[in-house]
């Protein structure tokens, strides 16, 4: 056998090796956030950066939120993948700019009435850290839409309402908890 023919032979052990690496290595996100079923119900979507967003509801100011078994809050998405993800239940879609945000997306179905926490990270391109969190209280049949998305200096976090008729986007402000529940 020629240098040339064992060096071809031992590529595809090569890739494989390396494949079989890297899956792993790869760590499995638990996913917590599970639709709700039953009772008032409203809609949420998340644009952008899905593996690196956590969202937990059905709590309120007088019931806080009790954290998982695991010890942490709930990925919006399954696993963490470098492909972008999209979990698609047939919500009204808003017209985004082309280009702008991410392409992975993740509905939900979230409890209405209660509060909702949703606490979006991400990584710029220099390695720092961008994260913000909120609180809403969705309102029953309604539809609202996180996005994520950030430029090389900046992370931008937006909220927004969605007409379920349109598909028109209307800019919403973001709280925190203690907006919503003052002592």
């Amino acid at each position: 056998m020629s240098k040339k023919t064992k060096t071809l032979a031992a590529v595809p052990f090569v890739i494989i090796s390396i494949a079989m690496t890297g899956c792993i290595q790869r760590e499995v996100v638990v996913n917590h956030v599970q639709d709700v079923t039953s009772g008032d119900r409203a809609e949420v979507r998340i644009v952008g950066f899905t593996s690196d967003t956590m969202m937990w509801g059905d709590f309120d100011c007088n019931q806080p939120y009790k954290m998982p078994p695991k010890g942490y809050y709930p990925h919006v998405r399954t696993t963490f993948e470098s492909n972008p993800v999209y979990i698609d239940k047939g919500f009204k879609k808003s017209k985004l700019p082309d280009g702008v945000y991410p392409l992975d997306r993740a509905e939900y179905y979230v409890r209405a009435g209660k509060l909702l926490g949703v606490w979006p990270s991400n990584h710029l391109s220099d390695g720092r850290l961008c994260t913000k969190d909120f609180v809403i209280r969705p309102e029953k049949d309604k539809l609202y839409e996180f996005r994520n998305r950030n430029d090389d200096n900046m992370c931008y976090f937006e909220l927004y309402e969605i007409n379920k008729s349109t598909g028109a986007a209307t800019r919403m402000k973001m709280t925190s908890y203690r907006d919503m529940c003052p002592k």
